[in-house]
């Protein structure tokens, strides 16, 4: 068995969460999820989950994941590859919180994305409400995206918003985006931005030393975690962060979407900018 460094952590309604990713004899893959017992996740013990990345194709790779909570899931995203050099689309996840919070039998409720259905878009980013009101009851979880352009320099101006309502008594019920194509609820149009890597390299992001082939990869192709969810009396935000090529020098951009459609990519409003 081996472990990646791929972690994810989080306390809210005082439990904690950390999810390291695991494959088993290079040919089963899952995503390994520890959930505190208490509010104390040193003293207090955890409750230990496993989910195969695909399991209609087990020797896929789940790489790149992203969980999200919300109040009737913890949702999760990974982008599948058959090989380090093959994408094989995006798979996503609801995942029973409140069976997992009790240490009881969970399911989960999962959907893939196919290559050909995804276009120029990867790594889907599940929102996180953490503080403030939570979503209304009933509310869908909500992912969002940008193209990964194939192109240095391309000017993208769209976010990419699917929902996924998620229903374990009935999984049948359950639907992520729209139809089996699982294509986009809504298409949020911004301000023109940039992907941060040049037809050169991605490695542009300066760590100490003037050695430009030690450089880090901005991962400038796609939405940075979290995707902070606020509910500020009544008013739904997500509040998300693209790395575009001007991010290194002089800004980071930060794109308020309200539930509503609308757009303002010059005030983050009350619930400020979370980083």
């Amino acid at each position: 068995m081996t472990a990646s460094c791929s972690t994810t952590t989080w306390p809210t309604a005082g439990w904690s969460a950390i999810s390291p990713f695991r494959h088993f004899l290079e040919t089963s893959f899952y995503q390994c999820i520890g959930v505190s017992k208490t509010g104390d996740p040193v003293a207090g013990g955890w409750y230990l989950y496993a989910v195969q990345a695909d399991p209609a194709n087990p020797s896929y790779l789940g790489k790149d994941p992203k969980f999200g909570l919300w109040r009737d899931a913890y949702y999760l995203s990974i982008n599948l590859y058959a090989s380090s050099a093959t994408f094989d689309g995006v798979r996503v996840y609801g995942l029973d919180r409140n069976a997992m919070i009790n240490g009881q039998p969970a399911n989960a409720i999962g959907f893939t994305i196919a290559p050909a259905a995804l276009g120029d878009q990867y790594g889907l980013l599940p929102a996180t409400w953490g503080a403030g009101s939570a979503p209304p009851a009933g509310q869908p979880e909500w992912f969002m995206n940008i193209n990964s352009s194939t192109t240095a320099g391309a000017v993208e101006n769209q976010v990419f918003v699917r929902r996924f309502h998620v229903d374990f008594t009935t999984p049948a019920n359950s639907t992520f985006g729209v139809g089996a194509g699982h294509t986009p609820d809504g298409i949020v149009t911004v301000n023109g931005f940039v992907d941060a890597f040049t037809s050169a390299t991605p490695n542009l992001v300066p760590n100490g030393t003037t050695d430009a082939t030690q450089w880090l990869d901005t991962l400038g192709d796609r939405l940075m975690y979290p995707l902070v969810y606020q509910n500020l009396g009544g008013t739904e935000i997500d509040i998300c962060h693209p790395y575009d090529q001007q991010y290194r020098t002089d800004r980071d951009p930060v794109v308020p979407v309200q539930r509503d459609g609308k757009h303002d990519p010059g005030d983050a409003g009350a619930a400020g900018i979370v980083r």
